[in-house]
């Protein structure tokens, strides 16, 4: 279900901005007269108005040859510009919100701090620009901004306030809680034999049973693998003749320092 409302949302996107191309380039309104058609583009906010059917339009054109719903081909408005601007941020969003469930989206600390910076600016301009219309300060004459011809659709100006202050504070929450979480993260993930309270238990029985005054010697080692029930092709490789000679040998598993296969003594019988 979630990877179906994510091809929807693309394909809407997509549908929305060859729509808007479409009409503009090619036209949605024909009109014909003595055997001639004439494309138009088709106004959208005049449209939703409810005030251009086709009969109205045709009626239009033959007395005045122009319309207040249909526009000549090429030309581009605000409503345009945002349309478009829709579907391409759907087109965007679809992919990366079906990447970022599915946990495929990773980013360096880096980054994760400087997009959660960039939000946080955008939140506050957006909020600031709320607050500001709200009171009048974008204009010569301490009114509002005529919001309807800046998005080309009729809008009221105490509704795009509110909603830009809401956008906001919702921009500056999030990316504030997020550079939160950033800086309490560890720079790297700590290694097993490092978190605390769990490095002895990743210790070998070696480790444990070393001894104060240096590491573990290679007698300790053949006696924790039970080595002494095989023969030792090592250690009759180093005798020699003049072994027999000698009441002991120095121990070559310790260096003559004392383990376990000499009985602490350095010497081998």
């Amino acid at each position: 279900m979630a990877r179906l409302r994510h091809v929807l949302l693309a394909l809407s996107g997509v549908l929305l901005l060859v729509m808007v191309l479409y009409n503009s380039e090619v036209g949605f309104y024909e009109y014909s007269e003595a055997n001639e058609s004439t494309r138009y583009k088709l106004l959208f906010a005049e449209f939703a108005s409810g005030g251009c059917s086709s009969t109205a339009i045709n009626t239009d054109l033959a007395a005045d040859r122009m319309s207040d719903c249909i526009a000549p081909l090429g030309t581009y408005a605000a409503t345009d510009f945002t349309l478009a601007a829709f579907a391409l941020f759907a087109i965007a969003a679809a992919p990366a919100l079906a990447l970022s469930e599915e946990g495929g989206v990773k980013l360096s600390r880096d980054m994760a701090k400087l997009l959660a910076r960039m939000r946080l600016l955008l939140g506050v301009v957006l909020s600031l620009t709320g607050v500001a219309d709200a009171l009048g300060m974008l204009t010569g004459d301490g009114s509002q901004l005529d919001w309807g011809a800046v998005f080309g659709l009729p809008l009221p100006s105490l509704l795009v306030d509110v909603l830009l202050i809401g956008l906001g504070a919702h921009a500056i929450r999030k990316s504030l809680r997020r550079l939160k979480s950033i800086g309490e993260a560890p720079d790297r993930f700590a290694e097993p034999w490092e978190r605390q309270g769990g490095s002895s238990q990743w210790k070998g029985s070696i480790e444990r049973r070393k001894k104060e005054g240096g590491p573990p010697t290679v007698g300790d080692l053949r006696a924790s693998l039970k080595l002494d029930e095989y023969e030792d092709i090592f250690q009759i490789g180093t005798s020699s003749e003049l072994d027999s000679m000698r009441v002991g040998r120095k121990c070559h598993y310790c260096s003559g320092q004392g383990c376990q296969m000499c009985n602490f003594t350095g010497e081998l019988d």
